[in-house]
């Protein structure tokens, strides 16, 4: 014990002095850490954040258009907001925390004095760092505040606002992202990104994006650019397809007051009309004639219908009506589709979408609906329906027995029959089906035995059917049919025994 005194003791006497024992300042405060040049530092990043927010608002909003700008313009303005956060922490610490007063020696011991030690600079640090999170919030407020604009400056007013959707208040360039990134897509005339900006808008969910973007659209029609134009019409038939799913479904499950009803009433009351007046633009006589057909305005069905029955309007054309007289349910319009599929239109793919409008017709048909279809349009139906029986093209037999069984009128019963008991009735039905501008197609007919298919619909006509009874006694006893054919020819007659 005594050696370690000793040791200790004349290690301390023979330490020489030296200067760094003394208390001595850090030394000058260099250039950049005077006041005066750090405010004036901080005046100027703070002008510049100020400037570059006011700038930024009016070219975001109203002239950017490329993807280029939309990313390059916000890391530049938080670059300014770094600097200027910098710039106001270093004069804050500054006046506020000042620097401490000597600095550790190396050679001093635990005992010794502490310099720039746990007990000053770690403080230090954690103070300036909030110093420095709170001047970034300060200078961010700052230039949000500058970038704000009132939504009225930046939504169309012409040629058709979606008023009940249209923004409302202030909005900022530099918050919200998601609008000032629509707009310049808007603009854009890269036809990678114009297209990408197409296939979004189709998707909006939001209504005050819709209201936003909605009428941008609208005027894109006018467009000298037919790409853009064709394109722009192209969204609306998708906005239509999408509001008439969504108040359907709306109609059968409420869910409370909803924003897709305002959207539909504005496409069907000022939409359709603007564009029926722009049918006449050759580029557009297609696009237009697609956005009619699913935006489904009751005032479009005559001028549809008109196409529909010109065998000079061209095929492309031709099937826009007749999707859009399936998708309207008119009674008027029934005798032209019967008689289009009585006498064919000349084109496989167009009858078949005949077939499936007077299908659309006969699943909404109701004896005691609203607007019931007389039984002299339904005559005419079947009768141009079963005519088609016989065809030899695969597709339209089933089309004409799956559009049959909508209608569930036993006037059709001889003839699905006799097309029962024909050899051609062993085929597998193709599939088919409708395409539509949003979502999955429509399906129309399925991949089934044909044969099959005529039990389903000989199954839907078979109550009160003496016809249909006698035949079904006579050809459920025959051993010439498949087991499963037979089993459902069995429980077909049982069913018109039962109701005899």
């Amino acid at each position: 014990m005594g050696r370690k005194s000793r040791t200790k003791i004349e290690r301390r006497e023979r330490r020489p002095e030296s200067p760094s024992m003394t208390s001595s300042p850090v030394g000058p405060v260099p250039w950049w850490g005077r006041r005066p040049v750090l405010a004036g530092f901080l005046a100027v990043a703070m002008a510049l954040v100020a400037g570059y927010s006011l700038w930024a608002r009016g070219f975001l909003w109203h002239r950017a258009s490329t993807a280029a700008e939309e990313i390059l313009v916000p890391l530049v303005w938080m670059g300014l907001i770094l600097v200027a956060a910098l710039a106001l922490t270093g004069l804050v610490a500054e006046i506020l925390l000042p620097r401490p007063g000597r600095v550790r020696d190396s050679g001093d011991d635990e005992d010794g004095p502490r310099g720039l030690t746990a007990a000053l600079f770690q403080p230090r640090a954690l103070l300036v760092s909030l110093v420095f999170l709170a001047a970034a919030g300060a200078v961010f407020v700052l230039a949000w505040s500058l970038s704000r604009v009132d939504a009225a400056e930046v939504t169309v007013e012409e040629p058709l606002p979606l008023k009940a959707l249209a923004p409302e208040g202030r909005l900022s360039a530099l918050l919200d992202q998601r609008e000032v990134t629509l707009i310049i897509r808007s603009r854009a005339e890269d036809p990678a990104v114009r297209d990408a900006f197409f296939r979004q808008a189709a998707t909006l969910g939001r209504p005050d994006e819709l209201g936003l973007i909605a009428p941008r659209i609208v005027a894109m029609v006018d467009s000298e650019d037919d790409a853009r134009a064709v394109g722009a019409c192209r969204v609306l038939a998708a906005l239509g397809d999408r509001m008439n799913q969504n108040v359907r479904m709306l109609a059968e499950q409420p869910l409370g007051k909803r924003w897709e009803p305002e959207v539909l009433a504005w496409l069907r009351g000022q939409v359709s009309p603007f564009l029926r007046e722009r049918v006449g633009r050759e580029v557009l006589r297609v696009p237009v004639l697609e956005v009619l057909a699913w935006c489904q305005a009751p005032g479009d069905g005559n001028a549809l219908r008109e196409v529909f029955v010109d065998p000079a309007e061209d095929l492309e054309a031709r099937l826009a009506a007749a999707t859009g007289l399936g998708n309207l349910l008119r009674n008027e319009d029934l005798p032209a589709l019967a008689a289009a599929v009585r006498a064919g239109t000349g084109d496989r793919i167009l009858d078949l979408r005949a077939f499936w409008a007077l299908r659309a017709h006969g699943v909404a048909f109701h004896p005691e609906g609203f607007n019931p279809i007389p039984d002299r349009i339904i005559g005419e139906v079947v009768t141009a329906l079963t005519s088609r029986l016989g065809d030899e093209d695969p597709a339209i037999r089933c089309a004409a027995v799956v559009a049959l069984q909508a209608y569930q009128d036993a006037r059709c019963t001889r003839a699905v029959t006799d097309a029962f008991e024909t050899d051609a009735a062993d085929r597998v039905c193709p599939r088919v089906e409708i395409p539509r501008p949003h979502g999955a197609p429509i399906p129309f007919v399925t991949e089934e035995e044909l044969r099959f298919k005529m039990l389903n619909l000989l199954a839907s006509v078979a109550v009160g059917n003496s016809d249909l009874r006698l035949w079904l006694e006579q050809v459920s006893q025959q051993d010439r049919w498949k087991p499963h054919i037979r089993e459902g020819l069995l429980k077909i007659f049982s069913q018109a025994e039962a109701y005899q």
